[in-house]
Parts: structure tokens; C-alpha cells; sequence
């Protein structure tokens, strides 16, 4: 289940008891035992027992001033104990009560919450107490969501402090069900579908009172994501599998004591792709166990009737993603949050964090791309200045008001260096992935809500060797974002010159520029190592020769000059400047002067050609964003969705403008026989007007766009081929299982113990679940890749695939025909490991045949031959040479002269082979040694 305890804000010490009284039991105390169930019975996910995860006990009475609290989480990985002892006042009417979550494995899925409570008599000594627990959830576990947002009590303020979650029974005292941090006003909580809690603030004032899912008031300032009980797959060592998984939910927004604070605030997000209004798709989130029905997302936005559903994700409250795009970027985490999926396709990646840059403390501000369409996020800045480099970190408005201190933390051997966004500062985690805290230090200044890190406030130099990594702390807690450093990261120098180099184009061809394009050109500063220091502006002027003219913006619509004066501002490292010309010429782009005395670097070559006017390629490729995508061979398409795609003219990867048309139709695998996709799948002009259509036409351009309707019948082994202008492209589209598996099987003369570098056959025969031969559907073709899977640990690859007998040509992908029950390759041993021949393809319902799938591998044994080299004739003539192949032995081979006139070289893979020159008459004796070091030495003659 997921921890009751805010994640990114702050972390309770797992098995610590949060007690008032004193550290050791007084006189007047009494031990009491408590019992919990270890497990309770129900469908909790993909189990059908749940394990108890998180206890939370209070122990009230009238002659009692503060109450007993104990407050114990699982932290995720693990169970909490059933059994606990509590030291409390002996007394009368002691109230005891429990609130216990019971989650199922060690995942991320919804709990089962049981609640109870009982009054007795305490007279010192030890006692027993049974808590009856009610179920508080019913049936089926308890749906949960997570909020993550700022509270405000004034303009850009909020409170910081200790953020308790309550839970309040029927008549009796609220129980404190979960203690967390709430910082500058930032915090995230948890709420369930059927228990209403309390968030209570440091002051005694409610943030939130009776929340529930349902309860939380959508608007253009809180936005809701829900996702339907799904499937995720898994990756673990050599096998993967799937994880069901029950219904989540996120919030985010902002919340207020008075309404008028709100008036400002927004929270957007996409419910199109950023360009063309694809539809959008949840990564590694199913309906099922099929990567074809990844969960497609549906958006409610503010004004509109929110609906939940089985079969989609919605996006519900808040506001599209154009109410925010045209508000100033340094206002982002003050005025407005973004959920930001302009540079991931048409898919939405499921990280919160990732999404809206909310990283526990630290902020990711968004940052527009060279297309100015999309975006990215970052959370760090490396730079300089007196004090020499520096590590800048932005962090959330507020924070830097509510920390004042830091935490140092090396990782020890073998632990890894942080990685993505969900590394979390938590002791748990710390000290389970092997991080040991350094020291404690005092939150540096920096400009603006950022903090600067330097060698001098860290107050040690880092180990080359050794990786690093800080943690904001409150109270000498750990939260927020791990933040990871190196000796690199402080190795900053002053710039020492000045570089010049050409963008590519926009399709990510480093192509040359033609006649009238706007060419960016990128101004550098360099160092001989380490990063660069920029510490006070450096100013550039540069020229164009011939009829080129630079441009400071990038449409290349202000004045044009052959000479441009530009700043690199102190703290920057690169700037753009742009050139043009009107002819096709070879120019030069130079660096004049600089005002930081750099080396100017060399002159950069420009060649600019007239756009060809002749096509030699088509690329057919998706069109949901500007930035360069390449041009896939299969893609993925998802039910009742839209996905815009384009069709370039090119000409050796420059673009070419002309007019005519193209088709478009319709292949099964082979590429040959017509198909028709099922009802519901047709091809269309656009996203948005949706007219059927079949070819595309070209007026003077070198694009034509279209896009592909799905309905709710999926498309599965298609192809779409478009050909015009002589020329042709095609992308297959959703792969999916054409049989069970593939059975591997050695042929005659063929064995799972070779000698290694020996070329053997591999038969791989297309299987139905009984494990019977199953042709490949009329049209079809199976695709699959063989791949090797060790036993144990294997230094280096243990075997190599090849499609002819000599082992010559490795094409690593390979197929099966229409109408062909199987396909002979032939496997090359390079190492004398143990382990299996298996295989990868989508095309088979076991898609991976690794070492738990019985039916999908293949052992291998391979064994070293004597190394020996082949000699029919040790005579060379003088100034000629000869070639003997090497037998045996474990490649790759080296090999030497040691005596006698004459030289040598290893050549052919495979086979491989030495050739000896004689540069004269006399014996030439050559050693040739293989990867383990085995030696063999041949005796020649030079004549």
C-alpha cells in the first residue's frame, strides 16, 4: 500500500515509538501488550491476503495530559510488527485506540483500514488489551489518493510545522492517525474513498476536514487524476511479469484559508498531444496483460461533468493546458502548476514529480525547447562565480523560509548513485541502498527561492572515485529529492575559449543549410575540462562572409546585418544567433573579437545549397510534436484514439518542396498482400475535422499531413505503406502474437556443447499452446531476435547469431514466411559459460524465454578447442604474404612477430585468420594469443 506518511516532505522513524512519556517506565506506568491480526483475509489487488503495514495507537484519558501516541509504517518493503508493548499511566478509563492498514505484498495497492478501540483499568505492572478492529473499508480495499499542493495563508505564504492526519470515530476522540511535515505551505496527503480524516495543521486549524475522494472540491485551482484498476509490467533480472493493480488517484492544486488567495491560481494540463490533437495514453499502464491496451486518458476540465470509468483515465477540474502556456514561466509554482507532457509523444508519463516538477522541496522549472512548442524540466544549474563553481537548486516558493539545514550522504560500495525522480530522502531508503550521512550543514543563500552549493559551504573536497548526494533536513530529517554531486560537479573553470558550432536541422539531419533557411548557430564557451564558469558576461562579435546575414532570433525577422554584437550573460555558457543566406555559396561564420580576451575559435565553414527539387525518399513518421522522432518501423496505436502522422519528401535527408500526391494503403506483414483494418480504423486529414481520406497531396510542400483513426477494434499486424513520387515508405503497426511460442531445438549434426567459435544450426519452430508446429498465418510474418541468457555471472556475451552457414553476416533480426512452420539460424559460441539460447518477439504470446519459461530455451555448453593454427604451407615469398586460419581458443586473438623478417595482423571475423608479410629470407616465428591467454606459436619461411 502506499505509505499514510507524506513521502516526499518527511519521514517517520519506522519501529520508534512518538511517546510523551518518559524514556524509561515509571513507577506508576503500566506495560500493555497489544495484539493485532498479522493478515487479514479479502481481495486486496492481486492477493487475497493483506499484510498489516501501518498501525497507529492513542491512549487517552480525562486525568491524562497528553496522550500516548505510537505510530508504526512498513515503509513499503516490509510488515510491521503485530504485537507491540505500550508504556502508559496507570489509571482508570484508559481509552486505547487503533487504527491498523493492511496492504497486499510489498507493492503500491490499496489498503484495507480497520479501526477499534477499548477502555480499561490499568494498576501498574504488565496487562493485555484486545481491540476488537472494525472494517472501515468494506469489501474491497480501500481506494486511495494522494494529494500533492501548496496551502496558503496569505500571498505567496504558508504555514510549516508538524501536519497531522486524524481520523475522528463516532463519539469518540480523534485518533492521530499519521504525523508529517507541511513546509512553507507545501505538503502532500493521503485520502481515501469511504474514510473521512482530518488534516490539522500546526496551529490547531483544519487544512482539510472530512476528506474523501470524493469530498475534494474540484476547480481551475485542483485538478484530479484517476486511473481504473490496471496492470503494470515488470522488469526483475532475466524475467519480466505482470503486477495488477487497483484504482489510484492523484491531486494537485492549491488550497487556502480565504478564498480570495485562490483568485490567481491555476492548474493545467494537456488533453491532446502538444502539437496536431493526438490522443493521449498512460506508459506502462494496461487494461489487462497486453501492451496494446495501454489506458487511454479522457480530460473533464473545470465547467464540465467529471466522469470516472473501467476503461479510462480521467484528468478531472483544473484547466487545459492553453490557460497556462501563455504565463510567464518564473511564475510556475507561484501562480500556477503544470502537469507537462509537451516532449513525451502521445504518451503521459505516470510520475507526478516527473510531470509537474514538484520533487519534494525542490522545483523543476519547465524550459521551452529549441521548437518552441515543447519543454522540458530541471531541477539543477551548474555554474560559477567568485566563489567558484557551484550546484544551484531551485526549490518550491516558501521552503527556503521553513529549512535551515542540509545533509551530506556517500554511497558506499556497491550502492548506486541516484537515479530518476522517485530517489526520496528517507531514512529508510537511505540507509537500505546504502547511503552513510557525512555531516549536517547550514542551507546556503542563492538567488531568488534557489540555494548554491560550493566546495567552501559543503566544507569538503569530494573523492574522484566517489558519488554523492545531499538531502534538505528539518529536525535532522531527511525529505524531499535526493540530489546527487560529484567531484566533477565543483571542478568548474573559467572559460579559456570560445566555440562555434552548427545546429542541425529540424529533422535532426546535421544537413547543409539551404537557400533562405534560418540556420542556428550555437556560440560556445569552453574549458579544457570540468564545467564552464561564465562570471561576468562575456560579449562576441561575430560576421558572415559572402551573402550570409545573422539574425539574433530564430525566424530570422529583425534587422539583418553581416555583422552581429551579442552577450553571453554571466552564469550562461552557450547562446544562439541565427544566419541566412539568399544564394547558394561557401561562407565563412567567424568570431571577431570578445571581451574575455578567449581564444577565438576557428573560422566555421557554411556551405548553402538550393533546396534539391528532386525526391528520393518518402518518410513516413508520427506528428505529434516538432522535435525529431526518427522514423520508426513499428508503432504503437491504441483503441478509440487519434494519432496524427506525416508523409516528408526528401532528397538524401533534406526536404524537398514539389507538388503531386502519394496513397496510401493497407499490407499484412509481408508487405504484399492487401489488408483491410478492422471497422472503426480509417485514415483521416486531421485530428480534429476528421475526413476520411486515401492518398495525400503535395501543393509546393515538402509535408503532408494526415492522421489514423482508431475505433474500439485494434489493429494488430499491419502495415501502412505510402507510395508516390517514386518512392516508397512504410511502419508496421501493433505487433501482436501470430502464434504461442517458438521452440528452439538443435538439428542433426548440431549440439549444445560446441566448440567455441564453431558455426552451428539452430532450428526455431512457430508453436500452439499444445506444442504443436503451427504455420504462420496466410500474409503474416513472424519476427523474433535470438538472445543468450546466463547461468550465474557471465563476464561478456556467450554466443553470436548469424543467417548463413559460415557465420558471416549477423542480422539479429530474423523471420519466419507466411505459410513456414519454422527457420534455420546458426549460432556462433565466443565463451566457455554455461547457460541458454532464447528469444524475443512480439509476435509470440511468451514473448520472453527466459530461464522460468520451460518451453522457450535452449542449453549451451560450449567447450575450448586446442588454439592451433592452420599452416598447408609455411613457404612466403619474399615481399608477398599468405594467410592460415587460427582453429580453436576463445576470440578475440592478438598476434606478434618474435622473430625473423617479416610482420603480422589478425584479420576476418569470422573466421579468423593471421596473414604474415616476409620482408626477407629466413624463418619467421609468430605468436598468437587468444582472450584467455593461451599461446600457440607457427614456424615460416620467408624465401
Amino acid at each position: 500500500m502506499k505509505k499514510l506518511n507524506i513521502q516526499h516532505v518527511t519521514s517517520i522513524l519506522s519501529m520508534a515509538f512518538l511517546l510523551s512519556a518518559c524514556d524509561r517506565m515509571a513507577v506508576d506506568d503500566s506495560k500493555v501488550s497489544l495484539r493485532l491480526p498479522k493478515t487479514v483475509s479479502g481481495k486486496a489487488g492481486a492477493q487475497s491476503v493483506s499484510q498489516l503495514k501501518h498501525i497507529a495507537v492513542q491512549v487517552t484519558a480525562a486525568d491524562m495530559t497528553t496522550p500516548v501516541v505510537l505510530i508504526l509504517d512498513s515503509h513499503d518493503s516490509q510488515t510491521v510488527p503485530s504485537e507491540i508493548t505500550l508504556e502508559i499511566p496507570s489509571g482508570d478509563n484508559r481509552l486505547i485506540q487503533v487504527l491498523a492498514a493492511y496492504g497486499s505484498g510489498s507493492n503500491d495497492d490499496n489498503a484495507m483500514i480497520y479501526y477499534g478501540d477499548v477502555t480499561k483499568n490499568l494498576l501498574g505492572g504488565t496487562d493485555t488489551a484486545d481491540v476488537p478492529l472494525d472494517n472501515l473499508s468494506g469489501a474491497l480495499p480501500e481506494e486511495e489518493g494522494r494529494v500533492y499542493g501548496r496551502y496558503l495563508t496569505g500571498v505567496n505564504q504558508g504555514p510549516s510545522g508538524e501536519l497531522k492526519m486524524v481520523y475522528r470515530p463516532a463519539g469518540k476522540p480523534g485518533i492521530v492517525v499519521d504525523r508529517q511535515q507541511i513546509l512553507g505551505g507545501w505538503f502532500e496527503a493521503t485520502v481515501f474513498k469511504n474514510v473521512h480524516v482530518d488534516y490539522v495543521l500546526p496551529d490547531g486549524s483544519l487544512l482539510g476536514q472530512q476528506w474523501t475522494l470524493e469530498s475534494l472540491p474540484l476547480s481551475k485551482h485542483l485538478m484530479r487524476i484517476r486511473l481504473p484498476a490496471h496492470s503494470e509490467k515488470r522488469w526483475e533480472g532475466n524475467s519480466n511479469y505482470w503486477q495488477d493493480r487497483g484504482a489510484d488517484n492523484k491531486f494537485l492544486g492549491f488550497f487556502a484559508s480565504q478564498a480570495t488567495l485562490l483568485d490567481d491560481k491555476k492548474v493545467c494540463a494537456p488533453a491532446k498531444t502538444a502539437k496536431n490533437s493526438g490522443d493521449l495514453y498512460f506508459g506502462n499502464k494496461y487494461l489487462g496483460h497486453s501492451t496494446l491496451n495501454v489506458i487511454p486518458i479522457k480530460a473533464f476540465f473545470t465547467g464540465t461533468t467529471p466522469q470516472v470509468s473501467a476503461n479510462f483515465a480521467s484528468i478531472m477540474g483544473g484547466l487545459d493546458i492553453s490557460a497556462c502556456s501563455t504565463l510567464p514561466l518564473a511564475e510556475e509554482f507561484k501562480r500556477y502548476l503544470v502537469l507537462d507532457n509537451s516532449n513525451l509523444g502521445n504518451e503521459l508519463w505516470e510520475s507526478i514529480e516527473g510531470l509537474s516538477g514538484l520533487r519534494g522541496g525542490i522545483a523543476a522549472p519547465r524550459i521551452k525547447s529549441i521548437d518552441g512548442i515543447t519543454s522540458y524540466r530541471n531541477s539543477y544549474k551548474y555554474g560559477g562565480n567568485a566563489n567558484g563553481s557551484f550546484l544551484e537548486v531551485p526549490l518550491l516558493p516558501g521552503i527556503k523560509d521553513s529549512v535551515t539545514s542540509y545533509q551530506i550522504y556517500k554511497a558506499t560500495t556497491g550502492s548506486m548513485a541516484p537515479m530518476g525522480y522517485d530517489n526520496r530522502c528517507e531514512p529508510e531508503d537511505l540507509q537500505s541502498h546504502g547511503w552513510i550521512l557525512l555531516r549536517t550543514n547550514i542551507l546556503p543563500e542563492g538567488p531568488g527561492d534557489s540555494v548554491q552549493f560550493t566546495l567552501g559551504n559543503i566544507g569538503f573536497t569530494p573523492d574522484q572515485n566517489s558519488s554523492y548526494m545531499l538531502c534538505l533536513s528539518k529536525n535532522n530529517i531527511p525529505f524531499g529529492s535526493q540530489i546527487s554531486f560529484s567531484s566533477w560537479t565543483f571542478a568548474g573553470q573559467p572559460a579559456a575559449a570560445l566555440n562555434l558550432t552548427m545546429s542541425s536541422s529540424p529533422y535532426g539531419y546535421a544537413s547543409y543549410p539551404l537557400v533562405n533557411e534560418c540556420r542556428r548557430i550555437e556560440v560556445n564557451l569552453s574549458n579544457t575540462s570540468g564545467p564552464v564558469m561564465n562570471l561576468n558576461g562575456v560579449s562576441v562579435s561575430l560576421s558572415a562572409g559572402g551573402e550570409a546575414v545573422l539574425y539574433a532570433d530564430a525566424t530570422c525577422s529583425t534587422t539583418a546585418s553581416t555583422n552581429l554584437n551579442v552577450t553571453l550573460p554571466a552564469g550562461t555558457t552557450s547562446l544562439p544567433v541565427y544566419v541566412k543566406s539568399a544564394s547558394p555559396s561557401s561562407y565563412q561564420i567567424t568570431i571577431d573579437s570578445n571581451s574575455g580576451g578567449l581564444t577565438p575559435p576557428a573560422a566555421l565553414p557554411m556551405t548553402v545549397i538550393d533546396a534539391p527539387t528532386t525526391v528520393l525518399q518518402v518518410e513516413l513518421s508520427t506528428n505529434n510534436s516538432d522535435m525529431y522522432a526518427g522514423y520508426p518501423a513499428e508503432l504503437k496505436i491504441y483503441r478509440n484514439g487519434c494519432f496524427p502522422m506525416k508523409l516528408r519528401l526528401t532528397n538524401s535527408g533534406t526536404s524537398v518542396v514539389s507538388s503531386g500526391s502519394a496513397s496510401l494503403s493497407w499490407y499484412k506483414l509481408d508487405g504484399t498482400t492487401s489488408a483491410t483494418p478492422p471497422t472503426g480504423t480509417r485514415l483521416i486529414n486531421n485530428c480534429v475535422s476528421r475526413s476520411a481520406i486515401g492518398s495525400l497531396n503535395f501543393s509546393a510542400t515538402s509535408i503532408a499531413e494526415f492522421a489514423i483513426e482508431v475505433g474500439a477494434d485494434l489493429p494488430t499486424n499491419l502495415i501502412l505503406k505510402a507510395d508516390g513520387f517514386s518512392a516508397s515508405a512504410q511502419i508496421v503497426f501493433n505487433n501482436a502474437p501470430l502464434v504461442h511460442h517458438l521452440s528452439l531445438r538443435w538439428p542433426s549434426g548440431s549440439s549444445e556443447t560446441p566448440a567455441v567459435g564453431s558455426c552451428q544450426a539452430l532450428e526455431v519452430v512457430a508453436k500452439d499452446a499444445a506444442d504443436q508446429d503451427l504455420p504462420i498465418p496466410a500474409g503474416q510474418r513472424l519476427s523474433f531476435m535470438p538472445s543468450t541468457v546466463y547461468q550465474g555471472i557471465t563476464p561478456g556475451p556467450l554466443a553470436e547469431f548469424f543467417d548463413g552457414s559460415d557465420c558471416s553476416y549477423n542480422s539479429n533480426n530474423y523471420t519466419i514466411s507466411s505459410g513456414e512452420v519454422s527457420r534455420t539460424i546458426y549460432v556462433k559460441a565466443i565463451n566457455a559459460y554455461a547457460g541458454y539460447i532464447s528469444y524475443n518477439s512480439e509476435h509470440t504470446e511468451r514473448t520472453q524465454g527466459y530461464s522460468t519459461d520451460l518451453i522457450s530455451k535452449l542449453a549451451l555448453s560450449p567447450y575450448v578447442l586446442p588454439l592451433s593454427v592452420t599452416v598447408p604451407d609455411p613457404t612466403i615469398l619474399v615481399g608477398g604474404f599468405a594467410t592460415f586460419s587460427i582453429v580453436g581458443g576463445v576470440p578475440p586473438y592478438t598476434a606478434q612477430v618474435l622473430t625473423g623478417p617479416g610482420s603480422v595482423s589478425v584479420v576476418g571475423y569470422p573466421p579468423h585468420a593471421i596473414q604474415v608479410t616476409a620482408s626477407g629470407v629466413g624463418t619467421i616465428q609468430v605468436s598468437v594469443t587468444d582472450s584467455k591467454g593461451t599461446v600457440h606459436l607457427v614456424n615460416l619461411t620467408g624465401q
